[in-house]
């Protein structure tokens, strides 16, 4: 009961300071856009969100063909996140959102980390948007497992890094 008090009381202060309203939260999985971008549906309409962390192969992009094992992650993140309930969280090392206007957050569904989930099962790699965040060495760790592993894209795909 005092948890939640003080949640309610920092989101209020939050709020007037001028805080994103959706810094953290849950919110549903409206649509997959790519591997690595989600939109959800919060009050104030549909926001698309780019998971921190993680950058899947290219699907979307108009002047190329879609990069190697993006179809798989694509489908990967559609699967595991479409019409789920998920919990978006900010990373205050980063910016709120990157250069599309996406909101750059955590997301986590059953309290599990989808980027690093992401990682580990080799449908993208590990991504610095502009400087270090939080979970970096785990997510860069893991993603040295996949590739010695040859876990996904490590597998299929001539990636040079």
């Amino acid at each position: 009961m005092i948890a939640k008090f003080f949640f309610g009381l920092s989101m209020a202060i939050g709020f007037f300071i001028g805080l994103s309203a959706i810094d953290y939260g849950t919110y549903t999985v409206t649509r997959v856009i790519d591997g690595d971008t989600i939109v959800v549906s919060s009050w104030r309409g549909e926001q698309k969100v780019r998971l921190l962390g993680v950058d899947t192969p290219e699907t979307k992009d108009p002047s190329q063909p879609a990069q190697c094992y993006g179809k798989e992650a694509t489908d990967y993140t559609t699967q595991l996140l479409l019409n789920q309930t998920v919990e978006l969280r900010r990373d205050w090392s980063q910016s709120n959102k990157d250069k599309y206007n996406r909101l750059l957050r955590y997301v986590l569904l059953n309290d599990e980390n989808v980027s690093y989930n992401i990682i580990v099962k080799g449908f993208g790699k590990e991504y610095t948007y502009d400087q270090p965040y939080m979970t970096q060495a785990v997510f860069k760790e893991a993603e040295h497992n996949a590739k010695r592993y040859k876990i996904g894209l490590w597998k299929f795909c001539n990636i040079n890094n």
